[in-house]
Formats: structure tokens, sequence, C-alpha cells
């Protein structure tokens, strides 16, 4: 794994009403941003997370600045034990993103791979008024720093893979992802 990798954060929406089940979410986080930078291929992995809010959804973009996946391959990366042909030096089995997809469908939200011209692009979708599926979680207010406290938990998760977070105005080293 890389321990260069750098995330940038582009937060902005104000305080959020969402019913999910945080727990999923998070392994979603953890998946894409796990990717992002297992199959980066610069010295310096980069992952910038950025959120929007519209009448519908709470979008999450996760846009990394590696290879890229191709347009012909946004769906099918998402199919159980799919893997890209750059990926051959990579471990896994490619199930993270079709078990993230299907948890996002159970949460009443998406996940799909958007078009970029520089590396891969994943947009994560969570509902604002959701009443159907499998989540039992009470509703609760998103606000950016409960956004990015998830976020974090995630990237602990993974800790040896990241170097730096900026955008969350902390000196790096505050963060206690130094390597």
């Amino acid at each position: 794994a890389n321990s260069n990798a750098l995330l940038e954060f582009d937060v902005n929406f104000t305080n959020t009403k969402i019913q999910t089940d945080p727990d999923r979410l998070s392994q979603v986080f953890i998946n894409l941003i796990t990717n992002a930078v297992k199959y980066n291929d610069k010295s310096q992995p980069t992952l910038k997370i950025s959120c929007k809010k519209n009448n519908e959804f709470l979008c999450v973009s996760f846009q990394d600045n590696g290879p890229g996946i191709p347009e012909a391959e946004h769906t099918i990366i998402f199919e159980k034990f799919t893997r890209l042909s750059n990926t051959e030096n990579t471990s896994g089995i490619g199930l993270g993103l079709a078990i993230s997809q299907e948890i996002m469908k159970n949460l009443g939200g998406s996940l799909i791979c958007l078009e970029s011209k520089t590396g891969a692009n994943f947009e994560v979708k969570i509902p604002l008024n959701w009443h159907k599926g499998t989540c039992t979680k009470e509703k609760f207010i998103m606000t950016e720093q409960i956004f990015l406290i998830l976020c974090l938990f995630s990237i602990f998760i993974i800790a040896g893979m990241i170097k730096g977070v900026a955008g969350l105005g902390l000196p790096t080293t505050a963060m206690g992802l130094m390597t």
C-alpha cells in the first residue's frame, strides 16, 4: 500500500437530516478510499472527497488522480468478482464495489462511477427522505462535522495508507496520520 496518499476535503452543506446506517455507510467509504489508494499508479495518490446537497440527496464524490476507469467498464466494475485488467498486481477478488453498491441500494441511495478525465470518480447518493429498505436506524442530523468524523473514522481504519489530509483546517500532523 502507498503511504504517500493525500486526502482533500471539500465539504460545505448545512445541517441535514438523513436516515441511514452509519456503520454500513462507513463500510462504503472505507472501500472507496482504500480503492483510490490501492489502485493508484501515482507517486503521491490524491483523493478529493467532496459533498453537496440537492433536494433529494446528499451527494458525496470520491475523485482520485489514478489511472481511472474506462467508460465502457463503468457498469461491469460493480459485478461480483470483476476486476479490471490493470489490477492484476494488486490484491483483491472483485467484491468491494459490488458489496458497496448493494449497501447503498439497501440504504435507499446509489453508488455509481462517473465519467472523469483524470482518475476514477465515484458518487455516493444518500437519500434525505427515505422510508423504504432494510435500514432501521433513527433519523439524525448530518452536520459537516459528523460527515467529516465519518470520513475520518474510515480513514483511521486504513491509516497506514494515508499520509496527509487537506481541507479540514488542521495541520496534517494533528490528524495523527503521518507515517
